[in-house]
């Protein structure tokens, strides 16, 4: 029966998510089919993330209650849908940029969060203070034309939100899943497919490294924005977790900036060498990191008087 529930829940969240991807929407806006081959990596992890879960070491489908895969499957796909909606509203850089924020970022914010029984409403504001300051930041510095609209940043708010409050009932749900297998697990698998996928869609354009090296060299300001307005989100995150999780979490970040300039090719139809080699780099740091720090990192959590967080999904 457990099975039947998990497979019935996962055939909700696909149907779903492949309703949203319809071919009649994509056709409707010819930026979004850039987005395709993000959208399809979104399933594939979605999928790869519980199978993972699923093979930890003490974990079960008879120690998952019914009102996981439900919430996986509605919240999953709101928050997707609320994506998609905004491709078509936005269609620039900066709806990747964010797109990809409300999936790693937001996922780590909830292992801080949720890590006590206690909602911190202050750093859950910080974290959408920091969308808004990013947003802004590539507005004044991006070199591509952006076209905002209060719909679309509307949108993109909807839709971490949905993913926050996924994160907020699984954490409750399967309390017995550390933050040590989350950054394992999600971090590791999650970045590597979607290098995989992204690098299989595009594998037909030209690699450039002058232009990167170019674009990164004229975008200083917004590298030296992007790393004070996290600064102020470090601080309250950091009693949440231990060093070695932060050390995990700036390899996730670093490996995510790269990833942003890696689909602003895609967009521009150039694809690049650079960040393709400095997201592997990151995904192998940050593999490392968690992997030789995991002990000490489940012990920290295992210490907490309170649950340990769960094991948000993709």
């Amino acid at each position: 029966m457990e099975i039947l529930k998990f497979i019935s829940g996962q055939a909700l969240s696909l149907i779903l998510s492949l309703t949203a991807l319809s071919v009649r929407s994509l056709n409707k806006n010819t930026d979004f089919i850039p987005f395709y081959a993000l959208s399809m990596a979104y399933i594939v992890i979605h999928f790869g993330g519980h199978a993972l879960n699923f093979f930890q070491p003490g974990n079960s489908f008879f120690k998952i209650n019914i009102l996981y895969y439900i919430v996986a499957g509605i919240t999953d796909f709101l928050g997707g849908y609320f994506q998609l909606m905004t491709y078509k509203e936005l269609s620039s850089y900066i709806v990747v940029m964010l797109s990809q924020m409300n999936t790693p970022i937001t996922m780590i914010l909830e292992s801080f969060v949720f890590k006590t029984n206690k909602f911190d409403y202050l750093l859950f504001i910080e974290f959408f203070v920091l969308v808004i300051a990013i947003l802004c930041i590539n507005y004044f510095t991006s070199m591509i034309p952006i076209k905002i609209t209060f719909l679309g940043i509307f949108y993109i708010l909807l839709s971490d939100l949905c993913y926050v409050t996924n994160g907020f009932i699984q954490a409750r749900i399967i309390p017995e899943v550390g933050i040590g297998n989350y950054l394992k697990g999600f971090t590791l698998f999650g970045f590597l497919t979607g290098f995989m996928m992204t690098g299989y869609f595009y594998r037909d354009y030209v690699f450039n490294i002058q232009w990167s090296l170019n674009f990164y060299s004229k975008n200083y300001l917004y590298l030296f924005l992007y790393t004070i307005s996290l600064s102020t989100f470090y601080l309250s995150a950091s009693k949440y977790i231990n060093s070695f999780g932060l050390v995990a979490f700036t390899a996730s970040l670093i490996s995510v900036s790269l990833y942003f300039g890696n689909f602003e090719r895609l967009i521009q139809k150039e694809y690049n060498l650079l960040p393709i080699l400095g997201s592997l780099v990151c995904i192998i740091f940050n593999a490392y990191i968690v992997y030789s720090t995991k002990n000490s990192i489940l012990k920290t959590s295992n210490q907490d008087d309170s649950p340990c967080v769960g094991v948000p999904l993709v």
